[in-house]
């Protein structure tokens, strides 16, 4: 934020970069909350279906979770498809 002379949370927020930022602290924050014993991944199908984060555990996925900075937020049909992939 700093280097987009962002100082205050009225200038983040009403910045493009507002939801992307939300993203990033929401990812960050969730990784250290599960430790070590997840393996934060993120997944994409060929289609571009996408699960911002994917924790994995043994090699199974153990939460597909979606990220998104909005006043009315809703699951995208690309979450959907992509959770279905990895069941």
């Amino acid at each position: 934020h700093a280097l987009l002379d962002l100082e205050s949370w009225d200038d983040v927020v009403g910045h493009p970069v507002a939801g992307a930022s939300w993203e990033g602290l929401a990812i960050e924050t969730l990784v250290a909350a599960a430790g070590e014993r997840y393996t934060p991944t993120f997944y994409r199908t060929e289609d571009g279906a996408e699960v911002d984060l994917v924790l994995e555990r043994g090699g199974r996925v153990a939460a597909a979770v979606e990220i998104t900075r909005s006043s009315a937020p809703d699951v995208s049909r690309g979450f959907r498809r992509a959770r279905e992939v990895l069941r």
